[in-house]
């Protein structure tokens, strides 16, 4: 329960930001919170962040960090993709991007963007 209430802090504080200029280390530091959340250690998921945010600007990271621990919810919740003024095909372009990333950051850091089950 504790992670699903962590989440729903990520996502609310990045809703409340949305309509800001994207603050790099505000964005990164929900990343490396999110994925410690998801059961990733501190250094593996400093790792991810510096490897994601290598590959996504702070819009598309936000959209990423509210999607974590699973890639196929990119562009969850709809209210956040739209504040950010993503089209439908941006999110799924978006979408497909984080699950490759997905693979190449896990093989990096041994954590990824995703849970890995």
């Amino acid at each position: 329960m504790t992670g699903i209430m962590q989440g729903a802090g990520l996502v609310a504080a990045l809703l409340m930001t949305a309509q800001s200029d994207p603050d790099p280390e505000t964005v990164r530091g929900a990343l490396v919170e999110a994925c410690e959340a998801a059961g990733g250690s501190p250094g593996a998921c400093a790792c991810v962040a510096r490897e994601a945010s290598s590959r996504f600007n702070e819009r598309q990271m936000r959209v990423i960090v509210a999607a974590m621990p699973d890639m196929q919810r990119v562009g969850e919740p709809q209210a956040l993709a739209d504040a950010l003024g993503f089209s439908f095909d941006q999110i799924l372009n978006l979408r497909q991007r984080a699950l490759r990333a997905d693979t190449v950051i896990r093989s990096a850091c041994g954590a990824g963007l995703s849970r890995k089950d």
